[in-house]
């Protein structure tokens, strides 16, 4: 899996592909995530690993700043393996999308 740490090596199709090999560990999880209402750890470090928290920043941060459609197609492939996991990727990886919008300075 592509480092989450390394943002040049990390882009849309690299989180994708992360995406797709967590699944596994996601839908592994999804019966005790629903039943505890959280994700568990081991879903946690899972989504950490496939970089998609980071998503969204902007490449002036250091981020991979991965196009809409992009961020959707791994949010939808999240999804597919436990929905709880894609939702709260999706909500995590968010502040990048609406701060590249702002100056520098306030988004900061």
């Amino acid at each position: 899996m592509t480092s989450a740490g390394g943002a040049s090596a990390l882009d849309g199709g690299a989180i994708l592909a992360n995406a797709r090999t967590v699944a596994p560990v996601l839908r592994e999880e999804a019966a005790a995530n629903e039943q505890g209402r959280r994700l568990s750890a081991r879903t946690v470090e899972a989504l950490r690993s496939t970089g998609v928290f980071r998503m969204a920043m902007p490449r002036s941060w250091g981020g991979p700043e991965v196009d809409i459609r992009t961020q959707t197609d791994i949010v939808e492939e999240l999804s597919a393996a436990d929905g709880a996991a894609g939702w709260c990727a999706m909500i995590g990886s968010d502040g990048g999308f609406y701060t590249s919008a702002l100056d520098d300075e306030v988004a900061r």
